[in-house]
């Protein structure tokens, strides 16, 4: 009989870190400390830069390797990287390799409703486009990450962003070309959607109708042709993931049916660079399938996320399909997430094959706010935590009831979020080891959960950032802002190491 996941406690501090000497866990109290001081992680930026002014790059640089970046990172190169994984393998945990270079640039977006607007510098999880050879360059880094993960982990991760493989502009500009795609379909069934229809769906007389009222210069022959293209599921009525999964993902082209963008379509250089990065993706995904490593593509941006939903969708449907290689992410503060996840699961389920995804909360919270009051747009998150956690637990419901044909990731520093997840697969009598369903946690992070977990035998990793100090500092700012606002769980988590140097101190 299986131990009941009831009997799981995330209160044992000792077991949660045993593995840790005290000098660690002395810097661990002392970084989270200092992550609660909100003037510090608000001045972050400038202290960092004062200090490399006054102290020098290599002070600077030293004293952030033995406090943030080795509390946050798993080090900067890959030999230390290394040693980093084995330390967690011996206790059961397995690794996420991400190499954490992040930018902190001045963007133009292209505003809804046409125009760019410059805008200020702001810490985001991006890379910094110069040239299609550093886009190669970056290609070259995620290799090494998965055979890095390949020769230390029997079922590793390796995590990519879309955005080191090239330009991010263009990402924004391909995102807006699905929007107005997903915005024709509902122009086109509007004329038929009714308060009981929960799925939008066009036949071919509606969709033929709907075109002429359009206007489109198209005749009756080459409606039936695109009808019957589109239609992949042979029912007699278009469903909605069938029209997306109709924009071809190279050029975002769907024919004559182009001609409704109000976005200019992708000019010839433009259109090669998509192909380069399809070429360096392929090539990341064959390394990935020999070494039998999985590939989780992050999440970024809402405005860039359209496209990067779009070409992870593709991909799934070309890899995905008996074992799951590529995960997608989902981000549970987004309103619309819901609904693309299921749109996804259909899609997975007609098509017959694996749906994967990380399910995160969100990172890009105060970068997503702030730019929608720039822009003037209505903001894609919701307005409350209370929100975002019903959405996040809502989806891991629903993927949780289509299992095993979807597999996912729990990334999540929430307790009860993975409470709720543990609690259904013992109902369920889901293996915990099997690996279909597993856990994960920010290396630095909720190690009361994640060793936990482990330790009662489910599938958990740590996400383990690597890179040098100076390119990682980016990253290593927002972990202390992001630690700065989860005051009760760094309460906990400090509460619980206190007790950890309590217990050993009293035993000497």
């Amino acid at each position: 009989m299986r131990k009941s996941s009831t009997s799981l406690d995330f209160n044992n501090f000792e077991k949660a870190y045993k593995h840790k000497t005290i000098a660690e866990l002395v810097n661990a109290l002392l970084v989270l400390r200092v992550c609660r001081v909100r003037k510090i992680v608000s001045n972050a930026r400038y202290l960092v830069t004062l200090s490399y002014k006054i102290l020098g790059e290599t002070i600077t640089n030293w004293i952030l390797r033995k406090t943030f970046y080795k509390h946050f990172c798993g080090g900067i190169d890959e030999a230390e990287v290394k040693l980093t994984m084995n330390r967690l393998k011996k206790v059961n945990i397995g690794t996420v390799l991400d190499y954490a270079a992040e930018a902190e640039v001045e963007e133009r977006h292209t505003v809804p409703g046409g125009g760019d607007v410059s805008q200020d510098k702001v810490s985001a999880r991006i890379y910094r486009y110069e040239d299609e050879k550093n886009c190669d360059v970056n290609a070259e880094i995620a290799l090494r990450a998965v055979t890095s993960s390949a020769q230390h982990e029997s079922d590793g991760f390796a995590a990519l962003k879309i955005t080191a493989l090239t330009k991010p502009e263009l990402l924004e500009h391909m995102s807006l070309v699905i929007k107005e795609t997903k915005a024709l379909f509902s122009s086109l069934v509007s004329s038929k959607e009714t308060e009981e229809s929960k799925e939008k769906t066009l036949t071919l007389a509606e969709f033929s109708k709907s075109l002429k009222q359009l206007k489109f210069q198209i005749s009756q022959e080459q409606i039936n042709t695109i009808f019957k293209k589109i239609n992949t599921s042979k029912t007699g009525a278009i469903k909605y993931d069938e029209w997306i999964s109709y924009l071809e993902p190279t050029t975002l082209s769907m024919g004559v049916l182009s001609n409704f963008r109000n976005t200019p379509s992708l000019d010839e250089v433009s259109i090669g660079r998509v192909k380069n990065m399809f070429n360096r993706l392929e090539m990341i995904i064959s390394c990935a399938q020999r070494n039998k490593v999985k590939l989780l593509i992050d999440a970024e941006q809402s405005y860039i996320q359209p496209a990067i939903d779009h070409l992870t969708l593709s991909l799934q449907r070309k890899y995905n399909k008996e074992t799951p290689l590529i995960y997608t992410t989902i981000q549970g503060y987004l309103k619309n997430s819901h609904e693309n996840c299921k749109t996804s699961l259909n899609l997975a389920k007609r098509e017959g094959w694996v749906f994967a995804c990380k399910l995160v909360r969100g990172a890009y919270l105060v970068h997503e706010r702030a730019r929608c009051q720039q822009f003037c747009y209505d903001c894609p998150v919701f307005s409350s935590v209370e929100e975002t956690h019903k959405n996040y637990n809502d989806i891991a419901l629903l993927l949780l009831s289509e299992y095993p044909r979807c597999k996912f990731m729990i990334a999540s520093h929430n307790e009860d979020s993975a409470l709720l997840i543990c609690r259904e697969m013992d109902k369920r009598n889901i293996s915990k080891a099997e690996g279909g369903i597993c856990f994960g946690q920010l290396l630095g992070m909720s190690d009361h959960i994640t060793y936990n977990l482990s330790q009662a035998g489910y599938k958990a990793y740590k996400y383990v950032p690597y890179g040098p100090v100076k390119e990682v500092l980016p990253y290593l700012i927002r972990r202390a802002e992001e630690n700065s606002g989860l005051l009760d769980s760094t309460t906990k988590e400090m509460s619980f190491i206190r007790k950890e140097l309590y217990r050993r101190f009293r035993f000497w």
